[in-house]
């Protein structure tokens, strides 16, 4: 696998996942990357993990740290922690007109256990790799977002200046499971060829041989999950 970028985004109280995410990358990962992290809603220059990283700042944006909206799924939710997972789908078009270099663009509450260089291998014809659940009821189930892994070349720029517009209208970059719609909403447009990412690579189910574990909602709880992650803590 040639040099990627590896992409996530954080609030300050995700710090310590982005900290066990880049340990488990370093680890485990066995490829060549860039790390690049969005930080939202604190002064990273606090924090030493950061002096060594490539850094996108959030400047001249109020957003409240009260969770006083509510998602399509009735959870609660602030317009801080909305805005730092929307944000990387504008960062994402960003860096591959920026950079010449694949991007795999992570949650920051994910661990890699395992070789990533199938990725590539995986892709091959395609432009992007993400979860798919087609038949899902609700548009918003129907992409993950979690993981995504993007060829830099002409299809997957359009694919995502499509998710990145969509973004920008009214609301969404602080409404919860826009993107995952607007993942869904590029992908009808078929402007890109996109491939089901193996559940392997964005596991939320924690089976032992699986190369990514996602944590999400009430699963960072898990007991083996956080057992994990201890391994990563320094």
């Amino acid at each position: 696998m040639k040099n990627i970028v590896v992409y996530c985004s954080c609030t300050e109280n995700y710090i310590h996942r982005v900290k066990t995410l880049y340990n488990s990358l370093k680890e485990n990962s066995n490829i060549n990357y860039d790390f690049i992290v969005r930080v939202v809603g604190f002064d990273y220059r606090k924090y030493s993990f950061f002096d060594d990283k490539q850094v996108i700042e959030t400047d001249n944006v109020l957003l409240s740290k009260e969770k006083t909206l509510i998602s399509l799924d009735r959870h609660s939710y602030s317009e801080e922690q909305a805005y730092s997972a929307k944000i990387r789908f504008l960062d994402v078009f960003d860096i591959l007109n920026q950079k010449d270099k694949n991007i795999l663009c992570i949650d920051a509450d994910s661990l890699v256990r395992g070789d990533l260089n199938g990725l590539d291998n995986l892709i091959d014809e395609n432009d992007i790799l993400v979860h798919m659940h087609l038949n899902a009821n609700k548009l918003h189930y129907r992409l993950k977002a979690g993981v995504i892994y993007v060829k830099n070349n002409k299809r997957s720029k359009l694919f995502f200046k499509n998710v990145s517009d969509y973004l920008k209208k009214d609301k969404n970059l602080i409404t919860w499971f826009s993107e995952q719609i607007a993942l869904y909403n590029a992908y009808n447009l078929k402007v890109a060829k996109v491939l089901n990412l193996p559940k392997s690579y964005i596991d939320w189910n924690f089976e032992d041989d699986s190369i990514i574990w996602t944590a999400k909602g009430d699963t960072k709880n898990n007991k083996k999950y956080i057992l994990e992650e201890k391994k990563y803590e320094y």
